[in-house]
């Protein structure tokens, strides 16, 4: 598992470091299709977020998230989803630059031995999106508060956890 996760840094580290050397495109991008793998080996769920402009200065972003069976250790699956409104700071244009903002995600998981639960929690996002034509590159940190269900393992309290998401813009 280290090597997979030192291979997906460095995979990572590269694909950042391309995207900031390209020229960034200055062709106005209004929707984002992206997908986060990282968080796989961080809180243990995949997430494939759309992001569009809702305004110059703002966007939302939905997200679908799955925790998949046996995650380390626990023996559950979990879909979700999610949503983020976005306030872009440095740039003149939504989905691309500096951006913060609240977030809400749903999680409903499943065991497989006895009973399910729900988590709700609120929080907010902030990240800077590199666009390099028509790619994406996105690293963000993220606050989650838990204010509603059960405890599950990685899904309580307080927590905060890194993501990047890959993706196509246009």
């Amino acid at each position: 598992m280290k090597k997979i996760t030192k291979i997906a840094v460095c995979c990572l580290v590269t694909m950042l470091m391309l995207a900031s050397a390209m020229s960034d495109s200055r062709a106005q991008k209004h929707n984002d299709l992206s997908i986060d793998f990282i968080n796989l080996f961080v809180q243990h769920y995949v997430s494939l977020q759309y992001e569009f402009s809702l305004s110059d200065e703002s966007s939302l972003a939905l997200r679908l998230y799955f925790a998949p069976k046996s995650s380390y250790t626990n023996d559950y699956t979990a879909p979700g989803i999610g949503a983020a409104y976005r306030f872009y700071v440095t740039s003149d244009r939504a989905v691309g630059g500096f951006n913060l903002g609240p977030a809400v995600d749903a999680f409903f998981f499943s065991k497989t031995s006895y009973a399910s639960s729900t988590i709700f929690s609120i929080g907010g996002d902030v990240a800077y999106k590199l666009l390099a034509g028509h790619f994406s590159v996105e690293p963000q940190v993220s606050l989650r508060i838990v204010v509603a269900g059960e405890n599950v393992d990685h899904y309580t309290g307080t927590y905060i956890y890194p993501s990047v998401y890959l993706g196509y813009a246009w």
